[in-house]
């Protein structure tokens, strides 16, 4: 059972695990807390399928990046899932739901993994590279989803590492647009054709706001380049007073915002090019 635990501050990340007989591993892995006995147990348990079990364990360690060491929760039920949220870094579950109520209980979640143990999913420089947390949508039952996850590591060599949101109900699809108002019954009984707006971009700011929506046609692949230069160019132009022009990309020059003095603008970035008036091209500040 879970106890009430304040917020790690300054300690290992939190993940929390559901307990379970598989996924208890995990804090044998994991936890240097554990004591000797249960590790000694667990590799008696997995011997069969793992023979080298410290071996696996350095193998899981190395892949969980930043989450190694970290401080294990094992939790039982669903309300023990929510009161140890709020510092979780991860959450690894079987057979506990993971959605929208709990990943807003969740604002330090870097990952979310269900139906396994390895912690394969994980980027976490690329997360934490721009500050920026990715969360999926599927209209699939959550249960598709570890199928989907491996038909794709399959094909394009690497698993999704982010959590995906199951929004089987289309509640979360229906409110951001995404789908007609009237969009019910079974997912699984509609068709891609039924499906095909689902292929929406959202970038939501510290302020809860979107700052970009990007709405692509089923047959047209997303560019994640473009994703990643508009969320750099969001990023410099709440910090700077500056706007960026077609095609910039980071480190490129940019405009001094027309609502900047020219007195301001002189005591803000010196000197500038104008090629118009209202045209004031200056480096990306720093």
């Amino acid at each position: 059972m879970a106890k009430d635990r304040e917020p790690n501050s300054g300690g290992p990340p939190v993940v929390v695990v559901e307990d379970d007989v598989w996924l208890r591993v995990m804090q044998v892995v994991l936890d240097p807390s554990t004591g000797q006995e249960r590790s000694a147990a667990f590799a008696d348990f997995m011997a069969h399928d793992v023979p080298d079990f410290p071996a696996w364990c350095d193998k899981v360690r190395r892949s969980a990046g930043s989450l190694y060491p970290c401080d294990i929760r094992l939790v039982s039920s669903q309300r023990e899932l929510h009161e140890n949220l709020a510092p979780a870094a991860g959450i690894v579950t079987e057979s506990l739901a993971v959605g929208a109520q709990e990943l807003a209980l969740a604002p330090r979640l870097m990952v979310v993994h269900q139906f396994g143990t390895l912690f394969r999913n994980i980027d976490v420089p690329c997360c934490e590279a721009r500050g920026v947390k990715v969360l999926g949508l599927s209209v699939d039952p959550v249960a598709s989803h570890a199928a989907w996850a491996a038909d794709i590591e399959a094909t394009q060599g690497v698993a999704p590492n982010f959590p995906v949101i199951g929004d089987s109900d289309f509640a979360v699809s229906k409110l951001y647009g995404m789908l007609p108002a009237d969009t019910a019954g079974d997912p699984r009984e509609r068709t891609p054709a039924d499906n095909q707006t689902v292929r929406n971009v959202f970038v939501v700011g510290p302020d809860k706001k979107i700052k970009l929506i990007l709405v692509y046609p089923m047959t047209t692949g997303r560019n994640f380049d473009e994703v990643l230069r508009v969320i750099d160019s969001l990023q410099l132009t709440a910090k700077h007073k500056v706007a960026t022009p077609v095609n910039w990309n980071q480190g490129e020059n940019v405009i001094i915002a027309g609502s900047v003095s020219d007195d301001e603008a002189k005591e803000t970035f010196g000197d500038w090019e104008s090629p118009k008036p209202y045209i004031r091209i200056v480096p990306q500040p720093k």
